[in-house]
C-alpha cells in the first residue's frame, strides 16, 4: 500500500473492519515471505551464475524454479500428512511468519 490519499481516506473504514496497516520500510527484504525463495534460488538451484544468452538465462531461472516449487509441494505434502499439520492451516512448513498481503510498502494483517 503507499501512503497516498486514498489509503489515508480508507483508513478508518479499514480500521472499523478490523484490518490494521503497518507500514514497512523501502527496502525490507527480511519482511518478505518471497526473498529466502529466490535466495535459495539464485545461491543453491543455479549452479551456473553467468549465461552469455538472455533465454540461457530464462532457461536456467525457469528450471530452478520449477525444482523449487516441487521441493515446496512436497514439504506441504509432507507436512499435511502428519496429523498435528491439520491445527493451523495457515501455518506455513517452509518458514514460520504470519500469513499477510503484502506490497512494497505495507503488510494488511487481518487482526
Amino acid at each position: 500500500m503507499h501512503k497516498c490519499q486514498v489509503v489515508k481516506d480508507a483508513l478508518a473504514a479499514l480500521e472499523a473492519a478490523n484490518v490494521h496497516l503497518f507500514y514497512l520500510p523501502a527496502y525490507s527484504p527480511e519482511l518478505s515471505r518471497i526473498e529466502p525463495v529466490w535466495k535459495d534460488v539464485k545461491h543453491h538451484g543455479m549452479p551456473t551464475r553467468s549465461y552469455t544468452l538472455a533465454g540461457d538465462l530464462k532457461r536456467g531461472v525457469d528450471v530452478a524454479l520449477q525444482e523449487k516449487a516441487q521441493r515446496l509441494r512436497l514439504a506441504y505434502a509432507v507436512r499435511a500428512a502428519e496429523p498435528e499439520a491439520n491445527t493451523d492451516m495457515h501455518s506455513d512448513p517452509v518458514q514460520t511468519k504470519p500469513v499477510c498481503v503484502e506490497s512494497d510498502h505495507s503488510l494488511v494483517r487481518a487482526a
